[in-house]
C-alpha cells in the first residue's frame, strides 16, 4: 500500500500531538494521582481528555487552541497541579501560534501566555520559584522557536520567489532577443533576397515583352523564370510573414502533386509515383517529406540533366522517398552539400535519415522518415 502525500503527513500530525498529549498527561497522572481519586478527580480526568482538543486544533484555529490550552492549564493549576508539565499544552499551541500570526500579536501572545500561567502558579500554591520560571522559560522558548520557524520559512519562500522571478524575467529576456532576431533575419531576407528575386522577376518579363526577335525556346525559358521568381517572391513573402509574427509558425508547404507540378512547369521531366500521405503521417513529418523532396529536385535540375524518377516505398511504420537523376557531363555532384546537411538536420530531429550517393552518371537520394515519433 502506497501512502499519498496528504495521508503521511496526517499520520505525522498525529503521531506528534499523541506524543504531545502523553508528555502533558503522563507526569500529571504519575506524579499527582492524588488529584485522580480526590472528590475533583472526575474534572480532572476530564480536563486531561479535553486536552487532546488544543492539541489538534493548533494546525486548523490557532487562537482557539491557544485559548483553550490556557483555560486547562490554568483549571489544573487550581485543582493542585503545579508541576512543569502543566505548561507542555500552552507552550505546544504558542508553538503553533507564532506560526501563523505577525510579530507583534506573536510577542503579546507569547509573554502574556508565560506570565499568566506562571503567575497563576505563584498565586494558587505558592509553588516554588524553579517551578513557575519553568512555566515562563518553557512557554517563552516554545514561541521563540515557532517564530524562528515562521522567519525561516518566509525567507525560502521568498527566495523561491525570487528565483521563479529571475527565471521568468531570463525567459523574458530571451523571447525579446528571439523576436529581436527573428525581425532582423527578415528584414535582411527582404531586403537582399527579396530585392534581387523581384529584379530577376521584372527583368525576365521585360525583355519576354519588349523583344520581338526571340525565339520560342528562349521565350519559354524565360516565363519559367518569371514563374520561379514569382513562386520563390510568395514563399519568402510567407516566410517573412511567419517570423514577424508571434506564433512562429512556418508557412504551409505545398503538396507532393503540387510541388511536381511546378518542377514540370519549368520544363523538367519528372517521372513519379502517386502517394497519399493523409492518415500516414502528422504535418511536421509530411512537411519534412516534402521539403526533402523539393531539395532533390532542386538538386536534379541544378546539377542533371532535366530528368529526375521519383519513387516511393512504405509500411505501417516508414515511409521512403527516392530521387534518382543524371549527372552532367561536367558535373561532378559530391554526396553533401548545404542542401543536402539541411534535409539530414531536418530529418534526424523527426527519427529520421537520408542517404546520398553517386553510382556512374546517377545521383541518388533515399530519404528515410518513420511515420510516428519514437
Amino acid at each position: 500500500m502506497v501512502l499519498t502525500k496528504k495521508t503521511m503527513k496526517l499520520l505525522r500530525r498525529l503521531l506528534i500531538g499523541l506524543v504531545a498529549w502523553i508528555a502533558f498527561a503522563a507526569p500529571i497522572v504519575l506524579r499527582e494521582p492524588a488529584l485522580l481519586q480526590e472528590q475533583t478527580g472526575a474534572i480532572v480526568i476530564l480536563l486531561l481528555a479535553a486536552s487532546v482538543a488544543p492539541i489538534f486544533l493548533r494546525y486548523r484555529n490557532p487562537t482557539l487552541a491557544l485559548a483553550l490550552a490556557l483555560f486547562i492549564s490554568l483549571s489544573l493549576q487550581a485543582f493542585g497541579s503545579i508541576g512543569p508539565s502543566v505548561a507542555i499544552l500552552v507552550a505546544l499551541t504558542i508553538f503553533e501560534f507564532n506560526q501563523h500570526n505577525s510579530i507583534k500579536v506573536a510577542i503579546v501572545a507569547t509573554l502574556s501566555s508565560a506570565v499568566v500561567v506562571a503567575s497563576f502558579s505563584v498565586f494558587v500554591e505558592q509553588a516554588p520559584e524553579s517551578i513557575w520560571l519553568a512555566h515562563a522559560a518553557f512557554i517563552g522558548l516554545a514561541g521563540a522557536v515557532g517564530r524562528a520557524i515562521r522567519v525561516q520559512r518566509k525567507l525560502v519562500d521568498e527566495t523561491m520567489q525570487r528565483a521563479i522571478n529571475a527565471e521568468k524575467s531570463r525567459d523574458a529576456l530571451a523571447a525579446e532577443a528571439v523576436a529581436r532576431e527573428r525581425l532582423d533575419i527578415a528584414r535582411e531576407l527582404h531586403d537582399s533576397i527579396g530585392h534581387r528575386l523581384s529584379v530577376i522577376n521584372l527583368q525576365s518579363q521585360s525583355i519576354e515583352i519588349s523583344d520581338a526577335n526571340l525565339t520560342n525556346e528562349t521565350r519559354e525559358s524565360l516565363k519559367a523564370i518569371s514563374v520561379s521568381s514569382r513562386e520563390a517572391l510568395t514563399e519568402i513573402a510567407n516566410f517573412l510573414d511567419s517570423l514577424r509574427t508571434e506564433s512562429g509558425k512556418l508557412p504551409k508547404v505545398a503538396e507532393i502533386d503540387e510541388l511536381i507540378l511546378q518542377f514540370q512547369n519549368r520544363g523538367m521531366e519528372i517521372s513519379s509515383e502517386s502517394i497519399d500521405l493523409s492518415n500516414f503521417m502528422n504535418s511536421e513529418r509530411k512537411d519534412a517529406l516534402v521539403k526533402s523532396l523539393r531539395e532533390g529536385l532542386n538538386n536534379a535540375e541544378k546539377y542533371g540533366t532535366g530528368f529526375a524518377e521519383i519513387s516511393f516505398s512504405r509500411d505501417s511504420e516508414k515511409i521512403l522517398m527516392t530521387i534518382t537523376n543524371k549527372i552532367k557531363d561536367h558535373q561532378t555532384k559530391s554526396e553533401g552539400g548545404l542542401g543536402i546537411l539541411g534535409i539530414r538536420e531536418r530529418l534526424e530531429s523527426l527519427g529520421g535519415a537520408v542517404h546520398a550517393h553517386n553510382s556512374g552518371d546517377l545521383f541518388t537520394l533515399v530519404v528515410e522518415l518513420p511515420q510516428v515519433e519514437e
